[in-house]
């Protein structure tokens, strides 16, 4: 899916206007093995818990910690290109100059820790897809998500996560990115016919 997103899912005239699809990871678990996982080449940036380490390698202490409210700072280093721990994700950006709008970004969660990234997003007119294991018997994912998105009005879309071709969740990400490509390409072009002065005619 990864490979697909970047490489085949864009039309010529969307590419043309600079267009492409990252992917992000903003993990509670360990940074480290998503690192090592085969995922790693096919991400922008992986931000997830980290322990400090001393000479000889032996754990110290956390160097970072993710909870479910730190994720939203992710978002926003995200939104404004500041992938770089070094950099200080409270500096003001004007909104219009930020490198990914929100309504550009969308977000797939799956537990507890992403309910206030549901939230960012649909306040940021970002788009969020909770997703759930269809096999559990107990149906304990699928519930939570129903209420995310019939009572809490957290999130639009829920969906089995399941992300093979014609599944459900892959039809609603392809469809999201071709709306929002579509969406740059209009916005580019009324930008460059705006901004253009047409020249005085004898």
């Amino acid at each position: 899916m990864f490979e697909e997103f970047q490489n085949g899912l864009l039309t010529e005239e969307q590419l043309s206007y600079g267009i492409s699809v990252e992917h992000y990871i903003i993990s509670s678990g360990l940074k480290v093995l998503i690192d090592g996982s085969r995922l790693q080449p096919f991400v922008r940036a992986i931000f997830g818990c980290e322990f400090d380490e001393d000479e000889q390698g032996r754990i110290t202490f956390p160097k970072h910690v993710i909870s479910h409210t730190q994720k939203t700072q992710y978002l926003f280093r995200i939104n404004k290109g500041l992938l770089d721990m070094s950099q200080d994700v409270n500096d003001h950006m004007d909104a219009e100059i930020r490198p990914i709008p929100f309504p550009n970004m969308i977000y797939v969660g799956d537990g507890p820790t992403d309910v206030p990234c549901f939230t960012v997003m649909r306040k940021n007119g970002g788009q969020a897809i909770a997703v759930y294991n269809p096999d559990d018997p107990a149906r304990a994912g699928f519930r939570k998500c129903y209420q995310l998105s019939t009572h809490a009005d957290r999130v639009k879309h829920i969906a089995p996560s399941d992300f093979r071709p014609n599944t459900h969740l892959r039809m609603l990400l392809e469809q999201m990115v071709e709306e929002i490509a579509n969406q740059i390409v209009a916005q580019r072009k009324s930008a460059v016919e705006t901004g253009t002065v047409r020249a005085p005619k004898h």
